[in-house]
């Protein structure tokens, strides 16, 4: 009998002893979480209700995004470079912040497209959950245009739109080459300021004062920067931002060359 005792007692010995050693069971209280992860491709166009599409190439792939898993003390526990090698796999219970991002953050200019998204989870023991993640543009950005009242009465321009963070981005043109939209990729929050140089069409160069034009970009929109004449005499600018019914005087600062042209 006390040989029998002795045998029926010695798993729950090794067992005891199993979990005073600190190993971990495993997948006892753990669970995971598969992603169904995708990219949004437009923004809010600001003046309606409506999405607009982001040019062309600057949206990534859902795979291309990176992603870092942390743990509720902000320690990082997963990181992949790319969100497609991510395989789901099994994390303690507990809560978790899922980062998805694309691009850099501080990034300016033409193609500078930021992506990001934090979503923060929660981990059940032995249970797989699904979550459905979309992954918007976190910056912003503005494109120019120029009404037929300017490119009119300027036979050249070159408009300078800088950001608060001291980017500069200038938009040259003339009657015969005429400005094409290019699209801004900017920090959002970040104001917009603008200043330049023309030419009037009886050859007199003039210079418009830096000047800001928006007090800050929002995130996930696209910035329409319209530039037209407050007046036909002075020819100084009119900015209109998308959004915003107010108008932006930018003011004529000089005349660099007060003769005009002979014909």
């Amino acid at each position: 009998m006390k040989r029998f005792s002795f045998i029926m007692a010695l798993p729950l010995v090794m067992l005891v002893a199993g979990c005073a050693g600190g190993k971990e069971p495993a997948a006892v209280g753990k669970g995971s979480v598969v992603l169904e992860c995708s990219v949004a491709g437009g923004v809010d166009a600001l003046t309606r209700a409506e999405t607009k599409l982001l040019p062309d190439g600057s949206v990534p792939d859902k795979d291309d995004l990176k992603l870092v898993v942390s743990n509720a003390e902000g320690g990082v526990v997963k990181s992949y470079g790319r969100a497609a090698d991510y395989d789901a796999p099994l994390f303690w219970t507990g809560d978790y912040t899922f980062e998805f991002s694309y691009g850099d953050a501080d990034g300016e200019g033409p193609g500078k497209a930021w992506f990001y998204r934090s979503q923060p989870l929660t981990i059940v023991a032995r249970k797989e959950m699904t979550q459905t993640v979309t992954v918007k543009l976190a910056n912003s950005l503005y494109s120019l245009v120029l009404t037929d009242w300017f490119k009119n009465y300027y036979d050249e321009y070159s408009l300078v739109i800088t950001t608060g963070s001291g980017y500069a981005h200038t938009f040259a043109g003339s009657k015969s080459e005429p400005l094409t939209e290019t699209p801004v990729f900017v920090r959002a929050g970040t104001k917009l300021y603008m200043s330049g140089t023309a030419v009037k069409t009886n050859g007199v160069e003039v210079a418009f004062s830096n000047t800001e034009i928006c007090p800050g970009t929002a995130a996930c929109s696209w910035h329409t920067v319209t530039a037209d004449l407050s007046g036909i005499g002075d020819g100084s600018l009119a900015i209109r931002l998308e959004g915003d019914d107010e108008l932006v005087n930018v003011p004529v600062e000089i005349e660099l060359n007060p003769d005009p042209k002979e014909d």
